[in-house]
């Protein structure tokens, strides 16, 4: 039987999590919201996880219960106590400011289905991948509340970002059952992918992802070039308040996910740096482009679907073109020369926070460039916005994906090249695949 200090752990986390999330949501918080309910889920992780494992949510007890890291009458006793810490936050917000929260609002947005699967998914995911690995790492409270400020942002608008039973227990009684549903189909696809990335998950076996096949890599990079085009399209048509953040948080989340498996490239214009720099072969080099170039095609499809609407590729308004592919190459050769600087030297400043630092490149160029020329700095992205420009209607033109994705290649073989006179002592990486930006290769 489960300890009954854990319980109280799984309660209290609950608590103070859905607590925050109705305080924010009652007090009307558009901009900063989804950043204070993502910091209170990380330090409540980071504080009760080595009692509980910090759970807080019935969504990712599910995936702990698939993946054998609970047993079952554990796992049924930690959602119970979690649905009950987020009724008693309920009406702990109502008797403190005399309104009912309320999840997702009064009515059931169509839409709100497939954004609280996919987003439910990814925060299962990236919990798997950053602290149910063999390999114990110091990242993963902050990748796990990343996934709230990418997912917050981006489709809180569409389903009020519960991704969360125990949250969802609070919406309107005739559509929580379709939130529960959602999200608990998000949690079983997420073990299924993470079983696909890291064939061990789940089993006494340890983790050795420098033998990770070509397969699991290349899952890899789907299912987080998929996120982070996602992630740009629903924050683009929602007009979010924090746009970049988000993005650039969803991308730290997806690279700390893929803990070493695949690098975490989630970007051709990246995966070109890499492989001019010596870091990766020809033949791989070309699958991770394609698979990315088709996730990105795919999660356009996914967002205008979902927000029932589309995107522009192109300048902002009153920009020309040359314009922003300036602003594209310059910003994407901040993240192509990143990426190289700390995920293919011999010793990296700060390995387990490499996700972090190469995300606040994507915060830094969405927000400087955003105005110019939306700051996509992603050839997925770019043909993502402009696959969903066509089904949805929104317009951009041949001529505008061509000159983006022309900038963003260029700049990645710009920041090869620099990385080269930079960085004058380091080896060429030896013709193979750096493992990624939180296990660093040997050899280079």
């Amino acid at each position: 039987m489960v300890a009954v200090n854990k319980l109280a752990a799984e309660f209290l986390g609950t608590f103070l999590l859905v607590f925050t999330v109705a305080l924010n949501v009652l007090t009307g918080d558009a901009v900063w919201g989804a950043m204070s309910i993502a910091a209170v889920l990380a330090v409540s992780i980071y504080a009760m996880g080595p009692v509980s494992g910090g759970h807080f949510n019935p969504a990712v007890t599910i995936a702990c219960l698939l993946t054998n890291r609970i047993e079952a009458v554990d796992g049924a006793l930690y959602m119970l106590v979690q649905v009950l810490g987020a009724q008693a936050a309920k009406y702990a917000a109502l008797a403190l400011l005399g309104q009912e929260l309320v999840v997702g609002g009064a009515a059931y947005v169509p839409g709100a289905f497939c954004a609280e699967l996919i987003f439910t998914f990814m925060l299962c995911y990236v919990v798997l991948g950053s602290a149910c690995r063999s390999e114990p790492t110091q990242y993963f409270g902050l990748a796990i509340g990343f996934v709230i400020v990418a997912g917050g942002y981006a489709v809180g608008g569409i389903s009020g970002g519960a991704f969360n039973p125990a949250v969802a227990s609070c919406g309107n009684l005739a559509v929580v059952w379709k939130y529960i549903i959602a999200e608990c189909l998000g949690a079983v696809l997420a073990v299924l992918l993470a079983k696909a990335v890291c064939p061990t998950l789940g089993t006494s076996e340890p983790d050795d992802v420098s033998s990770s096949s070509l397969v699991s890599k290349l899952t890899s990079e789907f299912v987080g070039t998929f996120m982070l085009v996602a992630t740009v399209g629903f924050n683009v048509i929602g007009k979010s308040p924090a746009g970049a953040l988000s993005i650039g948080m969803c991308l730290a989340s997806m690279i700390f996910a893929d803990g070493g498996v695949s690098g975490g490239n989630y970007n051709p214009a990246v995966t070109l740096a890499l492989l001019l720099r010596g870091a990766t072969d020809a033949a791989t080099a070309g699958a991770y482009m394609v698979t990315q170039l088709l996730a990105g095609t795919a999660a356009s499809a996914f967002y205008t679907y979902v927000a029932g609407a589309g995107t522009a590729l192109g300048p902002s308004q009153g920009k020309d073109l040359t314009a922003a592919g300036v602003a594209e190459l310059v910003f994407t050769f901040v993240l192509c020369f990143v990426v190289l600087g700390v995920a293919t030297v011999k010793t990296p400043a700060s390995p387990q926070f490499n996700g972090l630092t190469v995300g606040l490149c994507v915060v830094a160029g969405g927000n400087a460039a955003g105005a110019i020329s939306g700051g996509s700095l992603n050839p997925a992205v770019s043909l993502g916005l402009f696959v969903a420009g066509k089904l949805g209607a929104a317009g951009g033109s041949i001529a505008s994906l061509g000159t983006y994705i022309l900038f963003e290649l260029a700049a990645g073989a710009l920041a090869a090249g620099m990385f080269i006179v930079v960085f004058a002592g380091e080896k060429a990486a030896s013709g193979r695949e750096a493992r990624g930006y939180v296990v660093m290769p040997e050899e280079c």
